[in-house]
């Protein structure tokens, strides 16, 4: 893949994993967090930190539209580009592919929740790397991370 290609996946990565996060906090975080639970007063702190979260994405693609050459070599670095980054993204697509169809069908909470879960997971692979790249980032890697911890204490 050429730097371009690379970029555009990371991007479509960044665009996505917003895509997802507005997804679970619009139409699943209280079946996340049913009433009664530990962290039923966090409900509104997570629709808050989004809004962070979510300028931390915005940021971060722009940041990828216009990359100078520390962040390229950064990128190199992180296994970012090329295969390395293929290999990434196509373990995040193959756990995206059937969460966005669920969600799409706006199935049920106990049919997305492992989605949820395999899918966050999967994006830890680019985000963490991506994180350690782009400043700020770290901020929704956190984010993420807190939802992922809520998702899994149900079980």
């Amino acid at each position: 893949m050429s730097t371009n290609e690379d970029l555009a996946v990371l991007t479509a990565f960044l665009d996505d994993l917003k895509l997802i996060l507005e997804s679970f906090l619009e139409d699943y975080i209280e079946h996340a967090i049913p009433k009664q639970s530990r962290y039923e007063q966090s409900i509104p702190i997570f629709r808050n930190s989004f809004l962070a979260a979510k300028r931390a994405l915005v940021i971060s693609v722009n940041r990828l539209n216009e990359p100078d050459e520390e962040l390229l070599r950064k990128l190199d670095d992180h296994g970012l580009r090329g295969q390395s980054l293929a290999l990434k993204i196509g373990i995040v697509n193959a756990d995206k592919k059937p969460l966005l169809t669920d969600i799409k069908k706006r199935s049920s909470w106990s049919n997305l929740r492992d989605k949820f879960s395999r899918f966050f997971r999967a994006a830890d692979i680019p985000l963490g790397s991506l994180s350690d790249c782009i400043p700020g980032l770290g901020l929704t890697l956190e984010f993420k991370e807190a939802i992922e911890h809520v998702i899994s204490d149900q079980k």
